[in-house]
């Protein structure tokens, strides 16, 4: 069985598709089968991120409404071997069953050595359904208040829910807000959010530019983190 991991994040903005992207395709380049699941119902994006979006017939409501095989609705992605991506569906709803998507989920895990599921923000009824498929998180937030107040509860509800492994992402991060007093700084970020450690991924305009272009980001500050991530 390969690896299953939720990647939350609370608080909408935090970049935590672009994360979750960053560290697919880091642990692709690893030499693993890496699948990404979009779990965004109707706000869906990692199609677009990783320049499949014209490519997909099938999406996870498809697999399952048992529509179609779970083949069906894995893509490859362009540009990096190794990486799938199953999309999210179009429409709202088609995740409330939550012991269908954990059954589905452990079938996706005996293909791959890791798969993520890329949560919607928030933390309602889409995010309860899909940490309920994993012990594993993954929760990105970046140093503003907020976001850092959005970790905090993230990470007790995770706990309530039976997530036992929990590690943070602190992404966008920039040095010269903690040296301005705008930000606090890491050891900060773990107090108030309540998280161990695994990364700190900083600013880069690449991740932006890679996401517009549908490719996924390979170059660069951001890289070398996800990379360090993924290892």
């Amino acid at each position: 069985m390969g690896k299953l991991f939720a990647v939350v994040s609370g608080k909408g903005g935090t970049g935590k598709s672009t994360a979750a992207a960053g560290v697919g395709a880091a642990l692709a380049r690893r030499g693993r089968r890496v699948l990404l699941v979009d779990a965004d119902e109707g706000l869906r994006c990692l199609d677009l991120i990783l320049g499949v979006a014209d490519k997909t017939v099938f999406d996870a409501g498809d697999l399952l409404a048992g529509n179609c095989a779970a083949s069906d609705a894995v893509y490859p992605v362009p540009d990096c071997e190794g990486l799938f991506l199953m999309a999210a569906p179009a429409v709202p709803g088609q995740f409330r069953d939550a012991a269908l998507l954990r059954d589905v989920c452990v079938r996706l895990a005996a293909l791959f050595d890791d798969v993520l599921l890329d949560c919607p923000a928030g933390v309602g009824g889409g995010f309860r359904t899909v940490v309920s498929c994993t012990p594993n998180a993954l929760v990105v937030a970046n140093t503003d208040p907020p976001s850092l107040r959005a970790a905090a509860l993230v990470n007790m509800l995770l706990g309530q829910y039976g997530v036992s492994h929990r590690r943070l992402i602190v992404n966008k991060f920039t040095a010269l807000s903690v040296e301005a007093g705008r930000a606090p700084n890491i050891d900060g970020v773990i107090d108030q959010t309540g998280i161990r450690l695994i990364g700190i991924v900083p600013f880069d305009n690449r991740i932006a530019d890679a996401a517009a272009k549908g490719r996924p980001l390979v170059f660069g500050a951001a890289a070398s983190a996800f990379d360090r991530i993924a290892a």
